[in-house]
């Protein structure tokens, strides 16, 4: 286990120490609506939050973005090389990260490492390999993965009409989806939440799981 990861615990909620929280899960799971649902409701309740994503909006990551808008029969580029670029991309997502938890600020990113090995592993790479490539990034407090079947993945992206990016084929998604729910039972931190409902009965679900830290030193449930 390497020495980045941090267990969730109570001790870790302290007055005034950031917190930083991931979503992940296949496309169409709904990690950018979660994200911005729990990003709103915290900030309505007076918590000093920043909402980021990966691939980030910088230099590197809009290169990445543009690589993954080929077709879904395209091979955009060497599996290395691209995840090369995503850790190049993270390591200046680091800074925002750290500054946050520094500044005693609330992170929650879309998507973060374990997203390029989930991925990674679909494209022919060991997971050991792109494990150790990410072993010394900082490890979140709290994973929320929104598990969704690979079928109602696809059909949603038929539903809004969109063009498949590379990796968003069924047969795809559903290894990608087992990869995650594989990390889920290997790694700490990981809360596996059902995305085939409804979203604010999955916000809520969300919200109930948290602990944050409050004014006064005391500790609070939200609901």
């Amino acid at each position: 286990m390497n020495n980045n990861i941090r267990p969730l615990s109570k001790t870790s909620f302290l007055k005034n120490k950031g917190q930083f929280f991931v979503f992940e899960g296949i496309d169409k799971a709904g990690k950018d609506t979660q994200a911005k649902l729990l990003a709103d409701y915290l900030s309505k309740e007076g918590y000093d939050l920043v909402l980021t994503q990966e691939p980030t909006d910088g230099p590197i990551g809009q290169e990445i973005k543009k690589i993954l808008k080929f077709d879904s029969d395209s091979k955009p580029l060497d599996p290395r090389e691209l995840q090369n670029l995503f850790i190049k991309d993270r390591r200046e997502h680091q800074k925002v990260i750290r500054k946050a938890i520094e500044n005693g600020e609330i992170i929650i990113s879309t998507r973060y490492f374990f997203s390029t090995i989930a991925y990674g592993i679909l494209d022919g790479l060991d997971y050991q390999t792109l494990f150790n490539l990410n072993k010394d990034f900082l490890y979140p407090d709290q994973i929320f993965l929104l598990d969704l079947p690979a079928q109602v993945a696809i059909a949603r992206l038929k539903l809004n009409n969109e063009k498949p990016e590379y990796f968003e084929k069924e047969k795809n998604l559903a290894i990608v989806r087992q990869k995650y729910l594989k990390m889920s039972s290997d790694l700490p931190n990981f809360q596996v939440i059902d995305a085939n409902q409804d979203r604010q009965f999955i916000a809520r679900e969300i919200r109930n799981s948290l602990i944050l830290p409050l004014v006064n030193n005391k500790y609070k449930h939200i609901n």
